[in-house]
């Protein structure tokens, strides 16, 4: 009987320091069960029983699919060992079977001669599935329990890091808790002050975002809603208790008064906004949305709509988000617009297409060397891979080592080959989008005044691939990029003014764009 060994345990520190593969490999490899056969490799994966995502299984598997025939048995130390899902452990099982491999427990061995070894490997597999469950259960519990007294168990927000305490859980364990960051909790005390004196979520986050050691935006505006800070924990409905608020036993960063102050204010800022609809569908009226952008052309506008006083009505605006004094009137944003795009005069002589499709295709032949290069290295990983497919039937290479180096060149080649599909998709689609833009360029204005409202805004994208921002008082267009082939064919007749740091220069005379 030849056989190969499979071991699993779930984390790093069961492997390093419980011996957990150790002692699976040495249970099985003592059993007499086996001392009169062969075994022909060890593998072992380090992670959950719940995934199957297995990168030493699968190279077992392939090893057993290649060389059918050459091994009767895969042995595990336990059923839990091999998985701890029904459905993923009993696929696995028929998948070795079907290359003729029997995957099996020694000391709670299926016999798969029987017909009933489908239930009786779900009934196994079905209890090593409901265990890791009541872990989880368990888990879930004594991380309730912990908040519950106090302990905050979540990730460390900004301006506290964890540190243990002087007291310890039932397994001896010092626990830990929250304590203010020297630095980061005395910038959040200031930033939570300051918008209590009225300052702007936006204005303090560009304020600030430097000075802390590590923040994102997104994490930044949830400092001003954490209920951590003013040193209380709030805990949602779990199970058969309630939703309810406990005293942490970490320190406060503002006081509670403070905070319940923070909290008015959001509510008043949340209350500024009732009768706004926020626009979030694709095809609505207000299809600027993402293309119009503030001065430096950093933030985008958001667009929603307003109702009237008799509410029968609704009207459209673009802001800039918590900024007062940046609302535009959506009608009038989309007719400078559609001023802007009926000025444009295309010289659509033979000269200018030439030389707007030698720019297109200056771009095509960098992706085209590029496609080159990577079919190039492509040929020499399957050289390699021929080379590799010789030394193994000349017995040069034990089996492992080919299973691990053909597994690290096949997954190298698929990446290879998915960037050659990909380049040549691009490279095909830039050429048929040259041939569609060119033919389409006359009649610009004609297509965008009667193309439905989501095509609309594509076209002004199009026209316009960095955005664009409107003067609140003039409803002029400023923009720092036009389309490179629409900016070859448009007559000199306007300015371009290109915006650097709120400061604007020209830098091309074009047909649009009034100064």
């Amino acid at each position: 009987m030849r056989y190969y060994i499979y071991s699993r345990c779930s984390t790093e520190e069961q492997s390093k320091k419980g011996y957990s593969h150790d002692y699976q490999i040495k249970g099985i490899q003592s059993s007499p069960k086996v001392q009169l056969g062969e075994c022909l490799g060890i593998f072992s994966d380090t992670m959950t029983g719940t995934s199957f995502d297995r990168p030493e299984l699968e190279t077992l598997y392939k090893i057993c699919d290649i060389q059918r025939g050459h091994i009767d048995s895969i042995f595990v130390y336990r059923w839990d060992r091999f998985g701890r899902n029904v459905e993923e452990g009993c696929l696995w099982i028929r998948k070795f079977k079907e290359l003729g491999v029997e995957v099996n427990c020694l000391d709670s061995n299926i016999d798969f001669d029987d017909s009933n070894w489908p239930v009786m490997l779900a009934i196994t597999f079905g209890i090593a599935q409901s265990e890791s469950l009541k872990i989880s259960d368990r888990t879930k519990d004594g991380l309730y329990q912990a908040n519950l007294n106090g302990y905050f168990t979540g990730n460390a927000p900004i301006g506290y890091v964890r540190v243990h305490s002087d007291q310890k859980s039932r397994n001896g364990k010092r626990k830990t808790i929250l304590c203010p960051h020297p630095t980061d909790g005395v910038l959040v005390n200031k930033v939570l002050n300051e918008f209590i004196e009225g300052k702007n979520k936006s204005e303090l986050y560009k304020e600030y975002k430097d000075q802390f050691s590590k923040v994102s935006r997104s994490n930044f505006f949830r400092i001003f809603n954490n209920p951590i800070y003013s040193g209380v924990i709030e805990l949602k409905a779990y199970k058969h208790y309630p939703p309810t608020v406990v005293k942490g036993k970490h320190e406060a960063i503002i006081s509670r008064k403070k905070w319940m102050q923070i909290q008015k204010i959001n509510e008043r800022q949340a209350g500024s906004n009732k009768g706004m609809i926020y626009n979030t569908s694709i095809e609505n009226d207000l299809y600027l949305k993402g293309l119009l952008k503030d001065e430096s052309l950093s933030t985008n506008y958001v667009s929603y709509y307003s109702k009237g006083k008799n509410k029968s009505r609704k009207y459209g605006y673009y802001e800039l988000k918590g900024v007062r004094g940046t609302i535009l009137n959506a009608r009038k944003c989309h007719a400078a617009i559609d001023q802007v795009i009926k000025e444009i005069e295309l010289e659509l002589n033979e000269e200018h297409v030439a030389e707007a499709k030698l720019r297109f295709m200056e771009k095509i032949s960098e992706k085209k060397d590029e496609l080159k290069l990577l079919k190039t290295e492509l040929k020499g990983i399957n050289k390699n891979l021929s080379k590799l497919d010789k030394d193994y039937a000349n017995r040069s290479i034990p089996v492992k080592t080919y299973m691990k180096i053909s597994s690290l060149l096949d997954e190298d080649a698929r990446i290879l080959e998915r960037k050659i599909i990909v380049n040549e998709k691009l490279i095909h689609q830039r050429e048929m989008r040259l041939n569609q833009f060119i033919n389409k360029l006359t009649s610009i204005n004609h297509f965008y005044s009667n193309a439905p409202l989501a095509i609309k805004g594509r076209i002004v994208s199009a026209i316009f691939p960095n955005g664009f921002n409107i003067e609140r008082n003039t409803y002029k267009v400023r923009t720092p990029i036009i389309n490179e082939v629409i900016l070859e064919m448009s007559a000199n007749k306007g300015v371009l003014e290109e915006i650097k740091n709120g400061n604007s220069s020209k830098i091309r005379e074009i047909p649009i764009m009034g100064g």
